[in-house]
């Protein structure tokens, strides 16, 4: 009897320690492959300089799916309210990742400033967000005993504090960017021999217009923890009233991002995303599927 006891013990400390696996490698696929509102219809994820820069009060709401062939696949969703008075951003987002009976969520507030630097209407933007992680895993979906002290335990880790830090600089037509992502674990000893998190984001973007048409090219480099670095490019075209969009990116980690947006009115905004999944994953994934919704609570006040 007590030998049976020990077996299911040790089954369940390798279940556990299959899950931390697990949730590791499908946050490194969260980062090799972030959400694609990113890029275009949401910069606030990946910058937060990038808060309150359009004006107004604006909510943003996503949702993924990915890996369509594998039980207990991923999902996450997001979402991120951001507001300008005068030159002073202010931002508050939610991120929450499950895998199985894994969970994470991810929390930050966000403060942000824009400097005018010409009459033109260029500006400088500088942001901070600080907020909390925390890592769940469901205990009561465990087959065994699911009272096992290593299981209890992971769930005692308790809350990470996080922190990023961006810069801008905006005229009528470009875009420069630039971002220090998880300050914690960059500072931190515990966390650098991880690869489940960004280090650093960069990225420039330009409007063109072409007979009825707007084209946004955009260049992207960004880094993963312990991963080579990733270089997207691509860009998004919208109708001249910009209701209607598309766009596309290709990653140099071998997949690529395809994406369909309509605009009704400038009241708000509907996205579908489509991501390839990486070379490694092919034969386990169908690629992920994202949806998107933009809406615009207030108007920004001149």
């Amino acid at each position: 009897m007590i030998n049976k006891k020990e077996s299911m013990r040790k089954i369940n400390i390798q279940l556990v320690m299959l899950m931390m696996t697990l949730l590791s490698a499908l946050s490194l696929q969260g980062q090799i492959n972030p959400l694609g509102s990113q890029y275009f219809q949401n910069r606030y994820l990946a910058n937060p300089a990038m808060a309150g820069v359009e004006g107004g009060l604006n909510l943003n709401i996503g949702y993924r799916n990915q890996w369509q062939k594998m039980p207990g696949s991923p999902e996450s969703g997001s979402m991120t309210v951001d507001y300008r008075v005068k030159k002073v951003g202010l931002g508050a987002s939610f991120f929450k990742e499950k895998a199985g009976l894994l969970t994470n969520n991810n929390f930050k507030g966000t403060f942000s400033y824009h400097m005018p630097v010409s009459g033109s209407g260029d500006e400088l933007h500088f942001g901070i967000s600080v907020g909390l992680s925390n890592d769940r895993l469901d205990n009561g979906g465990i087959v065994g005993n699911s009272s096992d002290p290593l299981a209890a335990q992971f769930n005692d880790i308790g809350m990470d504090f996080q922190g990023d830090f961006g810069i801008a600089y905006t005229t009528d037509k470009l875009t420069i960017e630039g971002a220090w992502n998880n300050l914690r674990d960059r500072l931190q000893d515990d966390r650098r021999e991880d690869v489940n998190y960004n280090t650093f984001y960069t990225s420039l973007s330009y409007e063109f217009e072409l007979l009825d048409w707007k084209f946004y090219p955009k260049a992207v480099y960004r880094g993963v923890n312990n991963y080579k670095n990733i270089l997207d490019i691509g860009g998004e075209i919208k109708t001249g009233k910009e209701d209607l969009g598309l766009l596309g990116m290709y990653h140099t980690n071998k997949s690529f991002s395809l994406g369909i947006s309509y605009e009704h009115k400038k009241q708000w905004e509907f996205m579908f995303f489509y991501n390839d999944p990486t070379a490694v994953l092919e034969s386990y994934s169908n690629g992920s599927f994202e949806l998107g919704l933009r809406v615009k609570l207030e108007k920004r006040k001149k």
